[in-house]
């Protein structure tokens, strides 16, 4: 829940339609925005960012990773969308990505994994007003997860 509203994400990759709504049904979210994508987990190549004041204020997208419907979806929302590589994600052709976009978001603050390599993004980030902490989560990157998987029962 934001000052502006509430979103509700929805990936489906690895969840139906049929699911998201009956959710949507009982949060009830201002926005409700289902997303198709190649990461297993939405959070996998998305994360929303939230200014202190509590405003959405931009959009992390591996963009690569996403639908090209979906890419317009987030779009018509009219907030900056900073767009970062697939190593910011979850891979990067044969390579492991550093999950820096899995990230616990509140609002002012982001913690994740990884510092983004994606080059000005931290600088964005910076200037949002954001408070970044990065807590390395090596070992638990292989097993597919990061920062936002473990911490996404506390909200």
């Amino acid at each position: 829940m934001t000052e502006g509203g509430s979103y509700y994400f929805g990936g489906l990759s690895r969840s139906t339609k049929k699911g998201h709504d009956f959710v949507r049904d009982i949060v009830r979210p201002d926005h409700h925005i289902l997303l198709e994508s190649e990461g297993y987990h939405l959070d996998t190549v998305f994360t929303p960012v939230v200014s202190a004041e509590n405003r959405l204020a931009a959009l992390i997208v591996a963009s690569d990773s996403l639908k090209p419907r979906s890419r317009a979806r987030l779009r018509e929302l009219k907030v900056p969308v900073i767009e970062v590589s697939a190593q910011d994600s979850t891979v990067s052709g044969d390579t492991l990505g550093d999950y820096a976009v899995n990230a616990l978001v509140a609002p002012g603050v982001m913690v994740n994994s990884s510092r983004f390599s994606t080059p000005g993004v931290e600088e964005r980030l910076k200037k949002m007003g954001i408070e970044r902490y990065v807590s390395p989560l090596t070992s638990f990157k292989y097993a597919g997860g990061s920062v936002h998987c473990l911490t996404n029962e506390i909200f």
